[in-house]
């Protein structure tokens, strides 16, 4: 049968007792006969394929299914009533329905008109709402339909706006009722709010906002806090942005309000509202969001405290400060006084403190994983990122191995340094040979550098800027500044060091690993004698420590070399019988007299073996003459380097001691690999040869092609541009936009693509280091049609259908309720303990290191032709959600503009998928807010009443340039006759 979708009514008859034979009476039984009626929906499905119509397949076994001709949903956050009104209104069904559930009507075929009316239902049963007026829901024939309806609100001076739309599955022949909201509205701020709804200008209903609660609300509203004035109104429907900022200030002496007990200490609080999708199958609804201006998670084993410090723009002139207290491994908002990023915050472990001393001050608008000192002077490793919806959530955590910055010490100086911009009197110094994370006084301080101001004590003039991004090495003072630095620093080194005569012990090491910290870098030998003692602290472990002592002060240390000056001067080393003995210039020696150049080893007696055989050697000492020593120690600072480099995923800035530039040998000349590719036209054709014929899908024409790479041995530069460029459909011959994409058809002057790359090669420990990325793009020009779109995902999808196949989507469960669909949007922002995630591991991916990125901004001219089947529905829906899916359902957008700005990246570290999902994150972002604007969203909401949307218009153009297929589709060649010579087929 050509017809597979039949409706059958299944009639019941009911044993009455005899009524009276009258015209009422006959009425009532005609009544009573369409009340007691069972009705069902039959389909013909093929058992195997499970297609029905004509995609069955001949002889395959068939499924008959049952179905439940009408079904009610409702998707709204209320507990609803509802009853079916037949068209003599007369009530044939009544239920309750709670929210996210539905209920199988069958008690009704489709015979007839139906009517319903609905209203809300309250926990208590003794109080009952009115009811809306009532409406149609079906019309004979009319299987689509959409509809607002009002109901009258709790307090039965506003009233609720509720959707009904009803829809036929086109397997099933079921309708589907389905009464949702077009918004929520939830509050998660942390706080109890009050709004109040305008129509017009009168208040029609006032609501209590608990926190985590949602209703559904739309319109002008009005919010205030306890002890705060109510704010201006806000309408989040006439905003182009879907995100805003509701600023509450604290009620006067004069207003009746300021008698309230303040719900926060606070003079002014800025909330911050967005507007989303909901999820799962509530989203038909967009869900607005009432946030804090920032969130503090603490993943740390202890509380903590995060305090408002004062500026000068905000100034705190009572005791307490703003701050909240944060328990382990829990989220809580945090509202700062003023705007957010102008605010500074520090952090203490205890909620008793007077004033904040020792704690670092830092904004919350970081950039990247920082270290910060608490007021107990302890170090917490922070971090801070914008959330998509507006907050700012600030991580705070256990400082790791893999630390954010650190400093380096390869020298034999102490070194003492300014952070550039810092608002804060505080240096970083660092003692020779040591490693040390790097804490910034003023971590707001953006960018961050260092520099060089004072180098043992002694003040010396400034050093070039210093920063941990530059990943390269530099020297910290130019040729002019050299001979200056030098002379300053000799003249003002102690005393002491300048007027010494006689030998030091100098350590060789040059680095932290090779030098010891239990003894200086430098050991003078004055007096008449010093000792080196030791203490052991595990032999098997060669675990030491040594001490220079003077005699009598042994500290009960071993004593294992005694250097003692004779009266003539001179200076002689004795070894004791100690389990550490030494060794002169590799010779094993009792006792023996020093003079300069001799190198004098500490070495580790193996256990059963004589003096000789032991080769573990701890540390070694070289005489110097102390003159000549102090005068090159002077001479060297002039050497200072630094160098930037990743370890391990650390930032690590690095100082030693350069070579003497004016003896370095020139650097050999650079061989260059220059590849370039340039052509007037070039064409890419991308065609599916898996089906039974070949089948071309796009194709790719581009004019003026400029190709470039030059690289050498540090550095890679790629520059790319394209004139023209125009994507054609080659799929569909019958197509109403044959052109899929268009950048740059008028000849505007600039080109269509312009693409600049510099990547430094050889930086250690990083994948890739893109000194500068920069890209340009032309008005571009899209036309998207859901046929050609469906017929790519198929083509795709063939080639990733087994990495996909573990992240398909389920179906939804019926039964979810309102709160589970929203517990995860609840679960990420109110105060619950946190889940502990895995921290990512970003060790084994490649790290990337973006300097500089910068997109110039660009114009997308937006055109949607959709036929309105079902499976381009459903493509669109899934990936897009309902709103869009009802913007764009059996109708033709024209021109919609959506507006790209510049975006600008700078020294950004993480891994390669990062850095591309960032990118692409920020530039949704910016499709998003462009084009998915509140008034775009209800336009959506709206989708049923307003079926035109844009400039309809017919074929494709382009200012005053008409658009045509720059390769025309090939037509399948037809066999024309046969040549008897060959014997073959002409084709």
């Amino acid at each position: 049968s050509k017809t597979v979708l039949r409706n059958r009514t299944l009639t019941c008859r009911m044993m009455s007792k005899t009524q009276e034979e009258s015209k009422l009476a006959d009425y009532q039984r005609k009544i009573a006969r369409s009340r007691e009626v069972i009705s069902f929906s039959v389909c013909v499905l093929d058992a195997l394929t499970m297609k029905n119509g004509f995609e069955r397949t001949v002889g395959n076994p068939l499924t008959i299914q049952f179905h439940s001709p009408w079904t009610v949903e409702n998707l709204t956050q209320a507990n609803l009533e509802i009853q079916l009104i037949d068209p003599i209104a007369e009530v044939i069904a009544h239920y309750q329905i709670s929210s996210g559930s539905n209920i199988h009507v069958c008690c009704y075929d489709f015979r007839r008109n139906i009517n319903g009316r609905i209203r809300l239902k309250t926990g208590d049963d003794a109080i009952e709402t009115n009811w809306s007026k009532v409406f149609e829901i079906y019309h004979c024939e009319n299987w689509e339909n959409e509809l607002s309806v009002s109901i009258p609100d709790l307090d039965e001076k506003s009233s609720q706006d509720i959707r009904v739309e009803v829809s036929r599955d086109s397997s099933s022949s079921q309708v589907r009722i389905c009464l949702y909201n077009r918004f929520w509205l939830m509050n998660l701020t942390g706080l109890k709010l009050t709004c109040q709804k305008f129509t017009g200008l009168d208040v029609t209903s006032r609501r209590e906002l608990d926190n985590g609660a949602l209703v559904a609300y739309d319109g002008d509203l009005e919010f205030r806090l306890s002890g705060f004035a109510w704010s201006s109104a806000v309408n989040v429907l006439d905003s182009n942005q879907r995100r805003q900022v509701v600023c509450l200030n604290t009620a006067t002496d004069e207003h009746p309000f300021a008698r309230e007990k303040q719900a926060i200490d606070n003079e002014t609080v800025n909330l911050h509202s967005c507007m989303i999708p909901a999820s799962g199958k509530f989203d038909r609804t967009a869900l607005v969001l009432l946030l804090p201006a920032i969130f503090v998670q603490n993943d740390l084993n202890r509380s903590i405290v995060l305090w408002q410090r004062g500026t000068e723009c905000v100034s705190f002139d009572r005791l307490k400060m703003p701050h909240v207290l944060v328990g382990p491994n829990t989220r809580r908002p945090f509202h700062p006084e003023g705007a957010r990023e102008l605010c500074r915050l520090s952090v203490s472990q205890s909620e008793h403190i007077h004033r904040l001393i020792h704690s670092t001050i830092f904004s919350p608008a970081m950039e990247e994983v920082t270290l910060l000192r608490t007021e107990e002077n302890e170090i917490v490793s922070a971090k801070a990122e914008v959330s998509v919806h507006g907050p700012i959530i600030i991580t705070f955590s256990e400082v790791s191995s893999r630390i954010p910055h650190r400093l380096v010490n390869n020298t034999p100086y102490t070194l003492e340094f300014l952070q550039v911009g810092s608002s804060v009197n505080e240096t970083v110094s660092t003692e020779p040979y040591q490693v040390k994370p790097l804490i910034w006084p003023d971590p707001s301080a953006v960018p961050r550098r260092l520099v060089l101001f004072r180098i043992d004590q002694v003040e010396v003039p400034r050093s070039f800027e210093l920063e941990v991004d530059m990943f390269q090495a530099i020297s910290l003072y130019g040729k002019k500044n050299r001979d200056g630095l030098v002379q300053r620093f000799a003249a003002n080194l102690p005393q002491s060091r300048q007027d010494i005569s006689g030998y030091v012990l100098c350590q060789t090491g040059t680095s932290p690993d090779s030098v010891r910290a239990d003894l200086p870098v430098a050991i003078p030998l004055q007096g008449d004698q010093m000792m080196v003692a030791v203490r052991v602290l595990d032999l098997l472990l060669h675990d030491f420590r040594f001490h220079c002592v003077p005699p009598g002060d042994l500290a009960d240390c071993e004593i294992c070399a005694v250097f003692t000056m004779t009266a003539q001067g001179s200076w002689v080393v004795n070894g004791l019988d100690s389990r550490v003995f030494i060794m002169v210039n590799d010779a094993l020696v009792a006792s023996t007299q020093l003079k300069a150049g001799d190198r004098v080893s500490f070495c580790v007696r193996a256990s059963g073996l004589d003096r000789s055989d032991a080769t573990a050697t701890l540390f070694t000492l070289d005489v110097q003459s102390a003159h000549e020593y102090y005068n090159k120690y002077a001479a060297s600072v002039s050497l200072l380097s630094c160098s930037s480099a990743l370890v391990d995923g650390t930032k690590e800035l690095s100082f030693s001691m350069g070579k003497d530039a004016s003896n370095a040998p020139e650097d050999p000349p650079r061989d260059f690999t220059i590849v370039s590719l340039c052509t007037p036209v070039l064409k890419i054709l991308l065609e599916d040869d898996l089906s039974s014929r070949t089948e071309e899908l796009l194709h790719l024409y581009m004019e003026d092609v400029k190709v470039s790479i030059i690289s050498d041995g540090d550095a890679r530069q790629m520059s790319a541009s394209v004139l023209k460029l125009q994507l054609d459909n080659q799929y569909d011959n019958s197509t109403a936009l044959p052109v899929v994409m268009c950048v740059n058809a008028e000849d505007a002057g600039a080109a269509a693509l312009n693409v600049a790359i510099v990547e430094k090669l050889g930086r250690a420990g990083l994948g890739s280091f893109f000194q500068h990325i920069r890209l340009e793009f032309g008005d571009s020009y899209l036309f998207v049609e859901d046929k050609l779109v469906v017929r790519i995902g198929e083509f795709v999808t063939r080639f990733l259908a087994s990495g996909n196949a573990k992240g398909q989507r389920g179906g939804s469960n019926e039964d979810e309720e309102i709160s589970e669909e929203i517990r995860m949007v609840r679960r990420q922002f109110l105060d619950e303990a946190c889940q502990g995630e895995a921290p990512s591991q970003v060790l084994s991916e490649k790290l990337v290191f973006l300097e500089d990125f910068r997109m110039k901004p660009m114009n997308i001219h937006l055109t949607l032709l959709f036929s309105g089947d079902n499976k381009s529905s459903e493509t669109v829906r899934k990936f897009a959600g309902a709103i869009v899916e009802r913007i764009v359902r059996k109708i033709r957008i024209d021109d919609v503009v959506v507006k790209i700005p510049a975006m600008e990246v700078k020294k950004m570290l993480n891994t390669e998928s990062f850095c591309l999902s960032l990118l692409s994150r920020l530039f949704m972002s910016r499709f998003s807010d462009s084009f998915f604007s509140a008034k775009f969203v209800l336009k959506g909401l709206d989708a049923w009443s307003d079926r035109m949307l844009g400039l309809q218009v017919e074929g494709q153009s382009v200012g005053g340039v008409r658009l045509t297929r720059r390769r025309p589709i090939q037509e399948e060649w037809e066999e024309v006759g046969e040549v008897e010579e060959s014997g073959g087929a002409e084709r």
